[in-house]
């Protein structure tokens, strides 16, 4: 898909040195419009640049061995009624197996695209997943989590990851 196909470019300007869109500090790239189709404004979207979504990654005890030691930890914030492309992101080293929880905190300023962030929606789903390869899409073996549908500004959150992709 474009989404996929813009991610893609972005993981690989990240990887290059060009680009810190992934971290909590670095201001969003401009980015070229989403060809999706247009999304109805949400009726009550949290204020703008105030939205900001924090909680914890738990790691099933299960899957604690398939934890490498080059393996990536993504947390990423999806509008629940909306376009699949991340609204935040956050991407770093997976951590240790006795470094679990790990907390997170996703806001406005990690936001992929411009008029695409966590204020834009009042609720979105938070997913973790820790990737083999590093690379933003899903492989087989990357191990994952989700939230229901939560509000853009919740704490306290905690995702399970609980799953191994096929």
């Amino acid at each position: 898909s474009d989404d996929y196909k813009q991610i893609e470019a972005i993981v690989a300007d990240v990887k290059a040195g060009k680009s810190n869109v992934l971290s909590a500090s670095a201001p969003p790239p401009p980015a070229a419009p989403s060809p999706a189709p247009p999304v109805s404004a949400p009726a009550k979207p949290a204020a703008a640049g105030n939205a900001k979504v924090t909680g914890s990654i738990q790691l099933a005890k299960d899957l604690v061995s398939r934890i490498g030691p080059n393996d990536t930890l993504f947390v990423y914030a999806r509008a629940k009624d909306g376009p699949r492309m991340p609204l935040a992101i956050l991407r770093v080293p997976a951590p240790k197996p006795g470094d679990f929880p790990k907390s997170f905190e996703l806001t406005d300023g990690m936001a992929m695209a411009p008029g695409m962030s966590l204020s834009s929606f009042p609720e979105v789903i938070i997913e973790a997943r820790i990737s083999k390869s590093g690379n933003a899409q899903v492989s087989p073996g990357d191990l994952l989590g989700q939230s229901g549908p939560v509000k853009s500004t919740a704490s306290g959150l905690s995702i399970v990851i609980d799953k191994v992709a096929p």
